[in-house]
Formats: C-alpha cells, sequence, structure tokens
C-alpha cells in the first residue's frame, strides 16, 4: 500500500511566512539528483507531475509514495531558483517532520 507524502491541507510558505502560490515540490531518488515519480493515487496508477505544482493555496494536493522508493524532497520557488528546504530519506510520513515542512 502506497503512503500518503502529507497531509493534502497542508499549506507550504515561504522564508517570509507568505503562501508558496506556485512553488515546486521535487522529488528525487534519496541522496540523488535522479527524479522519482510519486502518484496521485494509492493504488500508485497515475504518477504526478515532478516537480509537484504548489496551487495559489500553496497546497500540492494528493502525493502518494512508493513504499519501495526512499526519496528526497525538495521545496523551491516557481522557478527553482530559492531553495526553501530539503528533506532526504523520505519513505512515510512518518519520516517527514511536517511542521519542518509546512
Amino acid at each position: 500500500m502506497a503512503n500518503r507524502f502529507s497531509d493534502i491541507a497542508l499549506q507550504f510558505h515561504d522564508d517570509a511566512g507568505a503562501v508558496l502560490n506556485g512553488g515546486l515540490l521535487n522529488f528525487y531518488l534519496t541522496g540523488t539528483s535522479t527524479r522519482s515519480d510519486t502518484y496521485t493515487d494509492a493504488a500508485l496508477g497515475t504518477p504526478n507531475a515532478n516537480p509537484v505544482v504548489l496551487d495559489s493555496a500553496g497546497r500540492a494536493g494528493n502525493i502518494f509514495l512508493d513504499p519501495a522508493v526512499t526519496y528526497r524532497a525538495v521545496l523551491t520557488n516557481s522557478t527553482g531558483a530559492t531553495t526553501y528546504w530539503t528533506k532526504d530519506s523520505i519513505n512515510t510520513v512518518l519520516d517527514t517532520d511536517l511542521t519542518a515542512l509546512a
């Protein structure tokens, strides 16, 4: 069964506290720059775009992780020029300190 990356109501912000409208959540294989798919559904049937683009409220929608993959997630601004955080070795939501991500 797939693991949900985060609660879909989680809202991402920039370092100044502004909603990260159009921000990008990039997913890679842990420790690498090789992109790795996440999915829109728990059955892992439909891949998300990578990067996942945050909506105008700074939310990502459904992101399910393949339990056979260990991920690195990188949050950037809409152009990818500014990185707000990087979290490596994510396999389940329990591996993710959500307070540090929001």
